[in-house]
């Protein structure tokens, strides 16, 4: 089995009855994995979910990044983020949100 033919194994079985559903969800964490690849290969959009605070927004950014390089232009994979789900587990972490908003912009300007 190749490499695009392994990425593409979930996909493949999935398109068997996805004509069955309106909608099919799956939910993975935001890891870099073969098994998160199969699943990334399968979708034709992605919502990312993340902690309101520095890191998170930089994993989340690391993570579009990887999206990019290994299966959009590696394998040709068309996908679209139809957004970013910020999540408070407190309520003042919300500075920490905007912050690393902020020195998220900051770098992609200076690209």
């Amino acid at each position: 089995m190749t490499e695009k033919e392994g990425v593409n194994y979930l996909k493949n079985s999935v398109s068997k009855i996805a004509d069955n559903f309106a909608f099919v969800f799956l939910d993975v964490s935001l890891t870099m994995s073969l098994t998160n690849d199969n699943v990334f290969m399968c979708c034709d959009w992605i919502i990312v979910m993340l902690q309101t605070h520095q890191r998170a927004l930089l994993g989340a950014n690391g993570f579009l990044k990887y999206l990019q390089t290994n299966l959009i232009d590696e394998f040709g994979k068309t996908i679209d983020v139809a957004g970013v789900l910020p999540v408070l587990s407190k309520g003042q972490l919300i500075i920490h949100f905007i912050t690393a908003l902020d020195i998220l912009v900051q770098d992609q300007n200076k690209q």
